[in-house]
């Protein structure tokens, strides 16, 4: 696969989207743009939370199965990706080097709609569960 199909702008579709324990986001935009340090790419969410609150968070995919540090994400502080350069793509989520959650990443077969879904640990034992539906927004 080329990065073309994951490579662009996404924008959340709120309507489409559903959170189970914790709030939903009330907008997002994905940034998906190839990392020039490597053969990977540079993932960046701006948006705005359930809360209200501005959000922000940011990591660099290079390869599948390493750590990859995520930046400003409140749910954890590492993902670990399979088939990352794929439109199915896995993830696993790690909070202090234990795992908290899983993920899934996939892109519509026409391109347009990305689907991110996440099961995760979440503090005092609570979990939560959310599915993300954004869609492509032209160049």
């Amino acid at each position: 696969m080329t990065l073309d199909c994951l490579s662009g702008t996404w924008k959340l579709n709120a309507e489409k989207s559903k959170y189970i324990g914790v709030p939903a986001m009330k907008e997002a935009i994905v940034t998906v743009t190839p990392d020039s340090e490597s053969d990977g790419w540079r993932w960046e969410t701006n948006g705005i939370s359930g809360e209200g609150l501005p959000m922000r968070f940011s990591f660099v995919y290079k390869r599948d199965d390493e750590d990859i540090t995520m930046r400003g994400y409140p749910y954890a502080d590492t993902i670990v990706l399979q088939n990352g350069k794929s439109k199915i793509g896995a993830g696993t989520f790690k909070r202090a080097g234990r795992v908290v959650g899983d993920a899934q990443r996939t892109i519509s077969p026409d391109g347009r709609t990305m689907t991110v879904s996440i099961d995760i640990a979440l503090a005092g034992d609570k979990k939560a569960s959310f599915t993300a539906v954004y869609e492509k927004q032209p160049v």
